[in-house]
């Protein structure tokens, strides 16, 4: 949980859907986070993705391949926006329902991630309906005989 001050309004997490299956892309951003500028500077900060069963705490500022690229702006107010989109991989999940993609913040080298409290929902890939096949044709049964009678009037095959 992240703790502000009385009448601060804390970091929120943004995804475009709201929802996403594995393989999906989706946007994502961190709006309203208030750091001080004299100690922090906005190329510092990190974004990294997990998903809640892992967690932020397993995550180091200097993990490259959890990171995604993003743009900081902002004066009082800073805004951090992934610049490329996401891909949804929840492999991780198992069979966990309550599993949720997450985005943990860093300030900057010296600080551990953040754990934005918004959460992308996981949701089962969307089924594609499929169109009944309808075949027409024409069936026709063939008796074919394969030797001769041996008496007059009675038929074999």
């Amino acid at each position: 949980t992240i703790v502000v001050r009385a009448g601060m309004k804390p970091p929120e997490g943004v995804f475009l859907p709201h929802r996403a299956w594995h393989g999906a892309q989706f946007y994502a951003a961190i709006t309203d986070i208030m750091i001080p500028q004299d100690v922090y500077r906005l190329q510092d900060m990190r974004v990294a993705t997990s998903l809640s069963v892992e967690g932020c705490g397993g995550i180091a500022y200097y993990d490259e391949e959890r990171h995604v690229p993003v743009s900081a702006s902002g004066d009082l107010t800073i805004s951090v926006e992934v610049t490329t989109p996401l891909q949804l991989d929840s492999d991780g999940c198992l069979d966990d329902p309550t599993c949720e993609f997450i985005l943990c913040f860093f300030g900057g080298p010296k600080e551990f991630g953040i754990r934005i409290p918004e959460a992308l929902e996981i949701i089962f890939a969307p089924q594609v309906l499929q169109p009944a096949v309808v075949t027409r044709g024409i069936a026709s049964n063939t008796i074919s005989v394969l030797r001769e009678p041996a008496t007059q009037g009675l038929l074999f095959y």
